[in-house]
């Protein structure tokens, strides 16, 4: 779930004292030149004394923008503004250019339509806005400006700019961070987000050279300064419509075998810094001037919202095999692009081969690598499957950088920065504002703060890396299932690759939905490991032995899988097999809480001899609290607690459980009411109403032989909540996991549990084929044989 701005933000939010200097320096000799060449610009400023009215400040503001923008052009694009002693040369500028091809180009926003894709984020409206290209779409903004009328407005100028970031981010697959400005009277601050929140400057004056050469400098960044991935490129097809191409390296596909041609469409070198796509005269096979291979992005698969954390994005990508021109039109600006040079809109004509999944993701440092642990899982059943991983580089400016003899360089390694110099101010470490009136009576605005003075924070900022991990297996939303049946054999094949997850020292600790996908027969598998004859790898825990040796009596009576279990960017390893497989050492903190003495449980054949491991410490706040086990749901905020696969094993129950309540029948547009009103009681903030609601439909499964959940079901009015076996099947499982004892839950064996939910799921299985006339849903779903 997405959080709010205000939440994810709090304590995230530091003066950065040395911010021009840091982020705002790319060529100190032009910027120099450029305020030399303003002085006699902004002579005439229309800039007054003082700023009372914050409606005639836009006017003038966007002015002195525009104009500090055309100096930079000016000087930038010029190949000769410096005669030979450094001086500048003002009879060389501008030669050669057509001045109406400027940037940036600063547009009052406040009675703009801007385009989204986001219902909830149409009717934004920034007060002054540089968009990247003549289209108004939140896909083509660069940054924004937030104006208000005197410093104690600073904290309502910074949340209205964060309403734009998050715009800007959710829209645009391949900004890494953003910029913007607050302009608070003339006091003037700069703000930029990144994946670990906000870094501002300090206040400067919009009518002094300081701010004119700090904004100068701002708009001399390169793209990859500025924010962009630039292994993406962008293009405008023949609709109108904004898409989107990567370049990845070819060892991306290094085990994939060779593949035909494929077209570039513009990628200059390695490092991909071609802003835009050049589209191949020809038809024929242009093979790439560099080690790299392009794709299309076909479709956003998951994009959040969020500005802090991994801020995952995933996106379904083609291979671009050949790409040429059909009847070229001569459009000026017809090719959406971030240089300045307006292109030629051109027809492409695309060959596309394989599909993949690409997830962009930022991750911490500190913990083991998503990439690393699905390396070790190709071929496992009911897993995406990998390819490849590998953190993003930039360029780098290091005498001694190492890069290109393969050993990784922290120069060029992309992450957030990090920061042991950084401020905080009382009253600017979150955006919590209250609404009051205005002065004149009309309307609300947000309160004005008196911030204190800076002082040293007390932790330093902390860091994220960019990375990007692609996979061959290319899945849909469980909400997708077109029959009760396929929604269970998607579940039942994710349980049991999880199966495998655990016997192999591995917890996923965030089933839910996007995480257990759909997947089509066969798709995206290289090879696969299950029903091969191999012995039992060596395991010093009894306990997973016997739990292998179950799982694999499964495994030989399955084909391929319909569904599979996603995303691994929370998995913990749950003993040292785990740390093994892949290669990882915990820090020492993160160990020390012991596991309880194992105990038997009734319905266990056998004990086994009590031993003491050592586990990692959890943090709850991980995960979908939906999906929560209500064991975890009960963990108060900060206690330390001791994750387990039968939490896990919950979550898939309540996964099921909300497919089912949110499932629409054809020829309806919207849920029922009560099922409308279970799914709020499901997805809110206040866990201890969570509780609650969890505690009281498990007891439903199990009282009254289940009559109260039953009844509840069948007051969904869908086809899916009153299927006879799905029923079974709720009523089975809930009784299940009511029946666990949350306060010892270190008694329960991995092969006694997971071979019992297999079994419940797989009932149900038999149960849809014997009732089910449906021939693709009885083909294509996975089942045992009874």
């Amino acid at each position: 779930m997405d959080r709010s701005p205000d939440a994810e933000l709090q304590n995230a939010i530091f003066l950065d004292p040395n911010f021009v200097k840091n982020f705002l320096s790319p060529n100190a000799q032009q910027r120099n030149h450029v305020t030399t060449l303003l002085k006699s610009k902004l002579r005439a400023s229309t800039l007054s004394k003082r700023a009372k009215n914050k409606e005639k400040l836009y006017g003038p503001l966007c002015q002195v923008l525009n104009t500090i923008g055309r100096a930079v052009d000016e000087v930038v694009d010029c190949g000769r503004a410096t005669d030979g002693d450094g001086k500048l040369n003002e009879g060389h500028l501008g030669k050669n250019r057509d001045l109406r091809d400027h940037h940036p180009a600063f547009v009052d926003a406040r009675t703009l339509p801007i385009g989204s894709h986001h219902d909830r984020m149409i009717g934004l409206k920034p007060d002054l806005i540089w968009f990247d290209d003549p289209t108004h779409h939140w896909e083509t903004a660069k940054m924004t400006v937030e104006i208000q009328t005197g410093p104690t407005y600073l904290k309502a100028g910074m949340k209205q700019l964060t309403k734009y970031a998050r715009a800007i981010f959710a829209h645009q697959p391949h900004r890494r961070h953003i910029y913007g400005i607050v302009i608070c009277g003339w006091e003037a601050t700069f703000v930029r987000f990144d994946r670990m929140g906000v870094l501002y400057s300090e206040p400067m004056d919009v009518r002094k050279e300081e701010f004119h050469a700090a904004f100068a400098g701002l708009v001399m960044l390169d793209d990859e300064a500025m924010g962009y991935d630039t292994a993406f490129t962008t293009r405008t097809n023949k609709d109108g419509k904004l898409e989107f191409y990567v370049t990845l390296p070819e060892e991306a596909l290094a085990e994939q075998g060779d593949s035909r041609a494929v077209g570039n469409v513009g990628v200059d070198d390695a490092a991909g810094h071609s802003h835009t796509p050049a589209v191949p005269e020809t038809q024929v096979s242009i093979t790439l001037r560099s080690p790299s291979r392009l794709f299309k992005v076909i479709k956003r698969l998951c994009h959040r919202e969020d500005i802090i954390g991994c801020a995952t994005i995933v996106l379904l990508i083609q291979e671009v095999l050949r790409q040429g021109p059909l009847e070229p039109t001569a459009v000026e600006a017809g090719v959406r692009t971030r240089s300045r040079a307006k292109r030629e809109q051109i027809e492409v004509n695309e060959e596309l081969g394989t599909e993949y999944v690409l997830k962009l993701m930022w991750r911490d440092p500190n913990r083991p690598e998503e990439g690393h642990v699905l390396k070790q899982l190709v071929g496992v059943y009911g897993i995406s499957q990998y390819i490849w991983h590998s953190d993003v580089y930039k360029k780098c400016n290091l005498l001694d950088c190492m890069r290109m003899t393969g050993v990784s360089c922290e120069g060029c390694l992309d992450r957030t920065p990090l920061r042991d110099q950084v401020c905080t101010r009382n009253g600017l470490t979150d955006l919590h504002l209250p609404r009051v009136k205005k002065q004149d009576g009309e309307g609300t605005e947000y309160a004005p703060v008196e911030l204190g003075d800076p002082k040293e924070a007390h932790d330093s900022r902390r860091s994220r890396i960019y990375c990007r991990l692609l996979m061959s297996t290319v899945g849909s939303s469980l909400s997708t299932a077109s029959s009760p049946r396929q929604l269970v054999g998607a579940i039942f094949d994710a349980i049991i690759g999880y199966w495998q997850l655990v016997n192999m020292g591995l917890l996923h600790r965030d089933i839910s939905m996007g995480n257990v996908l759909l997947l089509p027969r066969a798709n995206g598998y290289r090879k696969r490991t299950w029903g091969e004859q191999t012995p039992v790898y060596d395991n010093p825990d009894p306990e997973l032995i016997e739990s292998e040796k179950k799982l694999r009596e499964i495994l030989v009576q399955l084909d391929y899988p319909i569904g599979m279990l996603n995303d691994f960017d929370l998995f913990a390893t749950c003993n040292r097999i785990g740390d093994e497989l892949i290669d990882y050492i915990p820090p020492g903190d993160e160990y020390g809480i012991e596991e309880p003495a194992l105990k038997r449980r009734r319905l266990d054949h056998r004990s086994t001899e009590p031993k003491q491991k050592i586990y990692p410490r959890i943090d709850i706040r991980i995960g979908t609290p939906m999906f929560w086990s209500l064991r975890v749901t009960e963990v108060q905020p900060g206690e330390r607690y001791r994750h387990s696969f039968l939490d896990d094993l919950e979550s898939f129950f309540w996964l099921l459980l909300w497919c089912v309540v949110e499932h629409v029948d054809l020829g309806k547009s919207q849920v029922s009411g009560n099922a409308e009103d279970m799914m709020n009681q499901l997805d809110q903030s206040w866990l201890g109403q969570l509780i609650l609601t969890k505690s009281g439909l498990l007891d439903e499964c199990t009282r009254e032989s289940g009559a109260p959940m039953k009844s509840r079901l069948l007051s969904f009015q869908n086809e899916w909540a009153s299927n006879p076996t799905m029923i079974d099947l709720i009523l089975d499982l809930g009784s299940f996991f009511h029946e666990v004892d949350r306060t010892d839950i270190a008694q329960y064996s991995p092969a006694q549990i997971f071979e019992e939910v297999v079994y419940i799921v797989n009932q149900a299985l038999l149960s849809f084929n014997k009732a089910s006339s449906d021939e693709h849903a009885a083909d294509s779903s996975p089942g045992l044989r009874s």
